[in-house]
């Protein structure tokens, strides 16, 4: 990427403070046209706040933003979707009941900008702009009816006919499938082509690096580091992104301990049968770490929910040698606990503070909730946070003002705040930095070496860095089992294509 080329949006020494927060303190950031600048950066390190701010949903205290050669004021995102800013959020903004048509004319209308006049000229926009993008999706689609994959093409088709010249993309392949994937970052390179600028927010590196032009991390509200092109250093990159060497990252195969076959077993499944799941077997032993792997679709969310009582199935789950609970909170006082992947409506209360998320569910802190909490269950409120690095300013704080990445730590705090007999784990480290999936895998560890089981969930290969076996899930069946040493990306990858 030239530096002469236009710079379609100016950021200069953006300062947002919320109370004693200083969420943003003098950031800068350019985005040209025709390049993907990806905005990295730890849980809490400023991003969402920027990207809020560049909506129009925050306004800042100080700096300026300029779009093309104009300093705008934005106060709302009317106003930045009105200049040609669209965000295409983690929580899609696409109207379910409606039609894809519907959908445009409904955005064409709020952005105030009447691109389109009527259900017609919607529908051949949408025509247009989604046949663009190699999408087979139809104006007279519900969307409702739609894949996850599918709306957020739908969202970028929008943005596409608003004329958009920069896009703000929020952590974009959470949830899609590889074939997904493929057909957003086609979609981007077009945009791309086109001359609008793109801001790519992930926490997945890989795809950053195949997908990115430019490199910006934000730490602790500020700018960090600026890379510039590729080939990428990707040591540097992520040392900059949590602040200390990159070999301290990850959760070293040496410093793992084995479980042996003369542990007892803790978790039996025999012939599970229920929704996208077609009849499973599997162990879990004491200490041990089961990593089962699929894609979305494959029945991985299904089976965790049989396990931890929250979904009817029928063949046998056993823990401990005895029928497993049949409902949540009958596993919860089994001691068998779950962390869900989506910890925003199925793990945080967000009207609750960080102190009462952690303590939910147990006994002792419903009787005393209306009271002070003693001592002790404060300072094991506090020990359990910090040793999961959650960033916060005191533990009345509500959850809700926290990042995305410290809202699934305290939920994994909570999880882990007495000893877990079998610890479910649904996508632990999705959509975490890198800083926090080393706390958490940390954790993982140190539960497996206190003696539990461990059944861990995901769709993302790098999660299973601390595995003793993984089973590979497609179509609701097992179609493999890896063992260490061999367990490999490569390997994971083909069972589940084969």
């Amino acid at each position: 990427m030239k530096d002469e080329t236009e710079i379609v949006l100016d950021v200069r020494s953006i300062t947002k403070t919320f109370g004693p927060t200083r969420a943003l303190v003098n950031v800068s950031l350019t985005v040209r046209a025709g390049e993907v600048h990806a905005l990295l950066g730890a849980n809490g390190a400023g991003k969402s706040t920027l990207i809020k701010t560049l909506a129009g949903v925050y306004v800042p205290d100080s700096g300026s933003i300029r779009v093309g050669s104009e300093e705008v004021h934005l106060t709302d995102p009317l106003q930045a979707r009105a200049r040609g800013i669209a965000v295409i959020h983690q929580q899609l903004s696409v109207i379910s009941s409606l039609t894809v048509a519907e959908n445009f004319l409904i955005r064409s209308y709020s952005a105030k900008q009447s691109f389109v006049r009527n259900s017609a000229e919607a529908s051949e926009h949408a025509r247009r702009a989604l046949d663009a993008l190699g999408s087979t999706t139809r104006p007279s689609d519900m969307v409702s009816a739609l894949t996850f994959g599918e709306r957020q093409m739908l969202e970028i088709a929008i943005a596409i006919s608003s004329q958009a010249r920069v896009v703000i993309m929020d952590e974009p392949t959470s949830g899609l499938t590889a074939k997904e994937q493929g057909s957003l970052f086609a979609a981007i390179r077009q945009l791309v082509a086109a001359g609008v600028g793109i801001i790519y927010v992930s926490h997945k590196m890989n795809e950053v690096y195949e997908i990115a032009d430019r490199i910006t991390v934000l730490r602790n509200g500020s700018n960090a580091a600026e890379f510039s092109e590729a080939p990428w250093d990707r040591k540097r990159i992520v040392s900059s992104i949590i602040g200390e060497t990159a070999s301290e990252a990850l959760v070293g195969d040496s410093d793992l301990v084995r479980v042996t076959g003369s542990e007892p077993v803790i978790l039996e499944v025999k012939n599970l049968v229920t929704d996208r799941v077609a009849g499973v077997d599997f162990e879990v032993r004491r200490g041990e770490i089961l990593g089962v792997y699929g894609v979305v679709g494959s029945g991985g969310p299904q089976l965790a929910e049989a396990v931890v009582g929250a979904r009817s199935y029928t063949g046998s789950i056993r823990v401990n040698g005895a029928p497993a609970p049949r409902s949540v909170l009958n596993a919860r006082r089994a001691h068998i606990l779950f962390v869900p992947s989506d910890h925003r409506t199925r793990g945080a209360v967000a009207g609750q503070s960080i102190q009462e998320n952690v303590l939910l569910g147990r006994g002792q802190w419903r009787r005393t909730a209306w009271r002070t909490v003693s001592a002790d269950l404060h300072q094991r409120v506090e020990a359990a946070t910090n040793r999961l690095g959650v960033r916060r300013h005191s533990l009345s704080q509500p959850i809700s003002q926290l990042s995305g990445g410290n809202q699934q730590k305290a939920v994994f705090a909570r999880a882990t705040f007495d000893p877990p007999t079998l610890l479910v784990l649904e996508d632990p480290t999705q959509g975490v930095d890198v800083g926090a999936k080393r706390d958490m895998l940390n954790e993982i560890e140190r539960q497996r070496a206190a003696g539990a089981a461990i059944l861990m969930l995901s769709s993302e290969v790098s999660e299973f860095s601390t595995a003793d076996r993984v089973l590979v899930l497609r179509d609701g069946l097992v179609v493999g089992e890896l063992r260490r040493p061999h367990i490999s990306e490569q390997q994971i990858l083909q069972l589940s294509a084969d």
